[in-house]
């Protein structure tokens, strides 16, 4: 009895084998169409998801495969073949493969799988289901595979119960092993720009900033911590609807993907939010929403010229601006003003450049300025102090030449002093790490004496640069100088 079961599996064997060789005549209804894989499996329907990808498996694991063929529900077939990319033994190095299961068409495999192929099959004719499934193949890996490893599907072929073998194009057929990617969470909308910051205009709402979930597990419910910081008023919204007004929540598990922010002035605020799912939580994403300024300054610096202190600023655009006036301080705390009101330019984009000459210098070290500026409304918006050494009237020259940048890493400006031991052509220009310009700051013959400029992050054209190295090149005379900076965003 043995020995006729033993040749009865042999006998089908060789008719499938027999069948496939002589169809290959003639071209059937599957010739061509595509071999699909899908590593995200189904338990009864096996829906072809299309996900090409599995996570990296140890020695030992084992990887399953569905194996669907394009527009092949309801053809008769009575097998197939499916063989793996071989060279160098690649492939049968590192796999095993174990069998074929979920053979709803009635197919069987005959034999034992070979070191780099399967062919399951049988003498009598089956329908493939709906789907296409042609069945899951079982791979048991033989050692840890790498991330980024691969396995490619080739010359595959179904034998088709019209007696055709058509051979299936498995160009889409690669399996690649890479760890799925963490839980995360961004934004979009609301004008967010670089380093997630949205602007508010002038006592005004910022548009609403969308933060989404990724790469949570479907329908997972999710908890979100939102946390903010400042002066802006912050309302949270979970599928439209207002979910807290406090400033620091946890809202309750659902399975909603994001939330919106929704944030009004006057004032700045800082929202850090996070995502939690099944114990896993994401890296927290702050979004700072800012109070839109009347007037985008490019740049503000001031030098000692001669007897005076020449002052200029250069603006990107400006909002319902009425004007300016600037203020001097001789300790940095208390200012008071120097200069007549400077009529502004209303609502404009261009760059427009302004000047200022305080001739009526004390008798101090040091002195500092601040810009006020006057919105329409009567608004009044300070700018940061800058610095003007007054060496040249009130303390010794220096006596070498010397250069420094300060702060530095800096978000959003750092300031370049320079001291002159003598008269001099002075020449201060920012360039980035590939050492293409991006910003020339002086060119002129300057008096001996120490000086100071601010370079506010933005390039010839005023517009604002990304994080990262930049280099300020000093050059007076014979003395040069390169000085690293780091922009942080």
């Amino acid at each position: 009895m043995f020995r006729f079961q033993k040749l009865s599996c042999l006998v089908a064997a060789f008719a499938f084998i027999a069948i496939l060789m002589v169809g290959g005549a003639e071209a059937g209804v599957l010739d061509g169409k595509k071999l699909l894989i899908d590593t995200k499996l189904q338990d009864a329907d096996h829906v072809n998801d299309l996900t090409l990808t599995a996570t990296p498996p140890a020695a030992g694991d084992t990887v399953r495969v569905e194996l669907y063929v394009e527009d092949g529900g309801g053809v008769s077939i009575i097998g197939f073949e499916v063989k793996f990319e071989n060279t160098g033994n690649v492939f049968s190095d590192n796999w095993t493969i174990s069998t074929v299961e979920d053979l709803g068409a009635g197919l069987a495999v005959l034999g034992s799988p070979g070191t780099d192929a399967i062919a399951p099959g049988g003498l009598t004719p089956a329908s493939l289901p709906t789907s296409g499934l042609l069945g899951t193949v079982v791979l048991i890996a033989k050692t840890d595979i790498a991330e980024g490893a691969t396995i490619t599907f080739v010359d595959c072929s179904v034998g088709l119960a019209t007696f055709e073998q058509d051979p299936l194009d498995e160009s889409e057929a690669i399996l690649t092993f890479a760890a799925p990617p963490a839980p995360g969470i961004g934004g979009s909308g609301g004008g967010l720009q670089s380093g997630n910051v949205a602007i508010i205009p002038n006592k005004g709402t910022a548009d609403d900033v969308t933060i989404t979930a990724s790469n949570f597990a479907a329908g997972a419910l999710i908890s979100w911590t939102v946390t903010s910081v400042g002066d802006g008023s912050l309302v949270v919204l979970v599928d439209g609807v207002v979910s807290n007004l406090d400033t620091d929540m946890m809202l309750p598990p659902s399975a909603a993907t994001s939330i919106a922010l929704s944030v009004s002035g006057p004032g700045d605020l800082s929202v850090t939010v996070t995502a939690t799912s099944d114990g896993v939580t994401t890296d927290p994403v702050v979004f700072t929403f800012t109070e839109a300024n009347p007037a985008e300054l490019a740049a503000f610096g001031g030098e000692l010229v001669d007897n005076l202190v020449a002052l200029n600023w250069t603006t990107v655009s400006q909002t319902n601006n009425a004007g300016w006036r600037m203020l001097r301080s001789v300790d940095g705390v208390n200012f008071q003003a120097v200069s007549e009101f400077i009529q502004g330019a209303g609502t404009s984009d261009a760059l427009l450049n302004y000047n200022f000459e305080d001739q009526d210098l004390p008798t101090v070290n040091k002195v500092y300025y601040v810009l006020e500026q006057v919105d329409l409304d009567g608004t009044v918006t300070r700018s940061s102090a800058v610095e003007v050494i007054l060496g040249a009237r009130h303390i010794p020259l220096p006596t070498e030449f010397a250069t420094n940048v300060y702060p530095n890493p800096f978000n959003p400006s750092t300031t370049i002093s320079y001291e002159l031991p003598s008269d001099a052509l002075v020449s201060i220009v920012i360039y980035d790490a590939l050492g293409q310009e991006v910003r020339r700051l002086v060119s002129k013959q300057t008096i001996a004496g120490r000086y100071q400029i601010q370079w506010d992050s933005r390039d010839n054209q005023g517009r604002s640069v990304g994080s990262g190295v930049y280099i300020a090149q000093v050059e007076a005379g014979n003395f040069s100088h390169s000085q690293k900076m780091l922009l942080l965003k």
